[in-house]
């Protein structure tokens, strides 16, 4: 098993060439950008929702960035975004693409991020999704051959929301479908609903007040979505 941090093969010169030419990855699907040398929008999935956060429907999809077909299959991190529209990874918005996906690939490493829905912010879909993060690691372990990953050494690294990462890896972790080798989290959050923070609090005044300040008729007050408030 290889760590993030242990080099597993450098990577060849040009290791975009074959991924380029390849059509859709043997029934994976995906199209091939070169912006990010990356494949975007595999469905691992079929479910779509609408995402109040972001105003805009989403799909269960991933983006894939392979290190190199013609090396032996590489270890995968899967990234588990925290929310507001940020599955996608650019090279040139922000630090992630540079962070994570270049530092993975001079590693060894391919990455795939992933869209999944959020068992509590999307709580008014009906069943409650609290598998997607899990049905998508799944989807990875049947289709590591195509991806040119190794099924069994895999990672995730998550943020807020996407920390619910590391509930799926350790309530599945005997499954060798979902199990992961570690999972990374960073800001880890418990819950969406306010009340719910609200009962944490010593001084129930204080408890109240905050449910006040990030209730939903105010949610947009200030420019603020009520959700990031408490981030503070």
């Amino acid at each position: 098993m290889n760590t993030l941090l242990e080099s597993v093969s450098p990577l060849r010169a040009s290791p975009w060439a074959a991924h380029a030419a390849m059509a859709g990855m043997a029934g994976v699907g995906g199209t091939w950008c070169v912006d990010g040398q990356c494949y975007r929008g595999i469905a691992w999935g079929s479910e779509t929702w609408f995402d109040p956060a972001v105003g805009k429907m989403l799909r269960q999809d991933l983006d894939f960035f392979p290190v190199d077909c013609e090396q032996r299959a590489s270890p995968l991190i899967i990234y588990l975004h925290p929310a507001l529209d940020t599955k996608t990874i650019y090279p040139t918005r922000g630090p992630l693409y540079a962070g994570l996906v270049q530092a993975a690939r001079a590693s060894g490493f391919s990455v795939a991020s992933v869209e999944y829905r959020q068992p509590v912010w999307d709580d008014l879909l009906d069943p409650t999704p609290d598998n997607d993060i899990a049905t998508a690691r799944r989807w990875v372990h049947t289709h590591a051959r195509q991806l040119g990953v190794d099924a069994g050494n895999v990672f995730f690294v998550d943020q807020s929301r996407g920390t619910l990462g590391l509930r799926t890896a350790l309530q599945h972790r005997h499954d060798p479908a979902v199990r992961v080798n570690a999972a990374y989290s960073h800001h880890e959050r418990t819950t969406f609903r306010g009340v719910e923070v609200a009962r944490r609090f010593l001084a129930e005044a204080d408890g109240l007040g905050f449910v006040d300040r990030i209730s939903p008729e105010r949610a947009y007050d200030g420019g603020i979505p009520f959700f990031q408030r408490y981030l503070r």
